[in-house]
């Protein structure tokens, strides 16, 4: 058996085409009273959306790459670094 699922709209009580559907979040500024989610038609957000402003939405965003060569970055100097193998020498015990 296939299942449905129904939108309704929180403020009307009318039943959401699937197409329509939307959801506002409405955040206080106190974040100890939470947030409200209402389900709600397209129609209704637009009278909605008239009242308040739109944000840009949040997300990632791509990066610009610079082109041409990159400059090299700076590295401490106080680091030594040998290259290459060094003679092994034997250790003597005195007794």
């Amino acid at each position: 058996m296939a299942r449905k699922t129904i939108f309704v709209s929180d403020l009307t009580g009318r039943v959401i085409d699937e197409k329509d559907a939307a959801t506002v979040t409405i955040r206080y500024s106190d974040a100890r009273r939470g947030q409200v989610v209402l389900d709600v038609n397209a129609g209704e957000v637009s009278d909605l959306a008239a009242k308040g402003t739109k944000q840009a939405r949040r997300g990632r965003r791509p990066k610009e790459l610079a082109a041409g060569p990159r400059p090299i970055e700076a590295v401490g100097t106080s680091t030594a670094a040998f290259v290459g193998t060094a003679p092994r020498k034997r250790s003597r015990r005195r007794s």
